[in-house]
């Protein structure tokens, strides 16, 4: 609907925004990007390297192509620059892949969170 059908039309009556998630993945979803990090350094170095503590120094909450260069770079990888694209795109392979076999969950306290937002409002959106 435009602006201009919400002006012309008077039966319209607007909400109030209650609540917005913009981003799920890690905050709603229990996501495997650190696996698919893991699992996409085959080839360039020993992805048993690849630790959590790595991970989250050096790779969460960066651009992919950040990440990825800093996780090559902080493994000593040669040519870490040249190999971010390639890393990258084998890491989003690997993602693809495990949420298609089902590695995806919803963190508990999220679901417990948005269903009270839900509960609280008596209707299906937030």
């Amino acid at each position: 609907m435009s602006v201009h059908e919400l002006q012309a039309s008077p039966s319209v009556e607007l909400g109030t925004l209650k609540a917005a998630i913009f981003d799920v993945d890690g905050v709603l979803l229990a996501s495997p990007h650190e696996h698919a990090w893991r699992e996409a350094l085959s080839g360039f170095t020993d992805p048993n390297l690849f630790t959590t503590e790595m991970y989250q120094a050096h790779v969460a909450g960066k651009p992919r192509l950040v990440g990825a260069r800093a996780a090559l770079e902080a493994l000593g990888v040669p040519d870490a620059v040249g190999l971010a694209i390639s890393y990258a795109e084998r890491k989003q392979k690997w993602l693809d892949y495990l949420i298609q076999a089902g590695g995806v969950a919803a963190f508990p306290d999220a679901l417990h969170f948005v269903q009270g937002s839900l509960d609280r409002t008596g209707t299906d959106s937030l």
